[in-house]
């Protein structure tokens, strides 16, 4: 992962204009606009979390929230059972685990609170708000909701449900002044629910969801770009700036051939499971120690 400071540095020499801090703040904006919008697109490995998701907690059945950054889902997977939940609308899947499927839905039309009087500070862990002190006094609880400010790219975890509230990870961007704010943004915010082989939905069960979540955006010249190789979205900006095409004109060939090259160098998500024979279920060598692969 390389620092942000060269890649800002590296795009400006190609336009030549260095020295042109209005163009670095320009070409800070487009680069962090590129690097969202390939984001969900592959799972990154320095993006990838893994976090436990216990169903048992779900008594409504309407299911259970997923990471506010979530980009995308590598894996549903039950360790206890040993399954793997896919996707509903997809077909194709082994045999075993045909019947086990997970779905996300936005519940809500709402935010769960809002405002306008957010103040913040680059590298900031915590913020106050009148309007969000009134929603909990209101009965919100926003603890371990999904926070976004303004129209800053982003997405922070707030810990705790009293003023200052703290959010994780550290607030990344410029400074807000009386900005408005979004908890557990409607328009983002899923849940998840499990169904069984009958279509019935799973309230007795701990699921690890393996997934990659959108980065915190790229502010700070020490912010290290978390991709393996960051060449494609250096083409990418300098093909959308107006002042960079007669400097440093970039063909689409040249964009898709890094990009692929990019994808090559990003390691597949695997998933840790144990053995299984050639029908595709678990060994129980407790059972049949003395047999051989061909036997089972």
């Amino acid at each position: 992962m390389i620092p942000a400071r060269q890649i800002f540095r590296n795009i400006l020499r190609a336009m030549l204009m260095e020295n042109d801090q209005g163009m670095r703040d320009r070409v800070k904006d487009q680069f962090n606009e590129e690097l969202w919008d390939v984001i969900p697109e592959v799972s990154w490995e320095p993006l990838r979390e893994m976090e436990s998701m216990d169903f048992t907690a779900n008594t409504d059945e309407t299911g259970l929230w997923v990471p506010g950054n979530l980009a995308g889902i590598d894996a549903v997977w039950d360790t206890d059972h040993e399954v793997r939940f896919w996707p509903r609308g997809r077909a194709g899947v082994a045999a075993d685990d045909q019947g086990y499927r997970f779905y996300l839905y936005r519940p809500s039309s709402s935010h769960l609170a809002s405002g306008d009087d957010v103040t913040l500070q680059d590298g900031a862990m915590s913020f106050t708000s009148s309007d969000l002190d009134t929603a909990v006094a209101a009965g919100a609880d926003v603890t371990d909701a999904w926070v976004r400010f303004g129209a800053e790219l982003g997405y922070y975890q707030i810990t705790n449900t009293a003023s200052p509230y703290l959010i994780t990870p550290a607030y990344q961007g410029p400074d807000l002044a009386q900005e408005n704010f979004r908890v557990r943004d409607w328009e983002v915010s899923k849940k998840m629910v499990l169904l069984d082989p009958s279509e019935n939905k799973l309230a007795d069960r701990t699921v690890e969801l393996h997934y990659w979540r959108y980065p915190t955006p790229i502010f700070d010249d020490d912010d290290l770009i978390p991709l393996a190789t960051a060449k494609f979205l250096v083409l990418r900006v300098l093909r959308a700036i107006p002042e960079a095409k007669a400097r440093r004109p970039v063909s689409q060939t040249e964009i898709d051939t890094e990009y692929a090259r990019a994808k090559k160098m990003n390691p597949g998500f695997v998933l840790p499971q144990s053995p299984r024979d050639r029908h595709g279920n678990m060994f129980s060598f407790s059972r049949q120690i003395f047999k051989s692969r061909d036997q089972l």
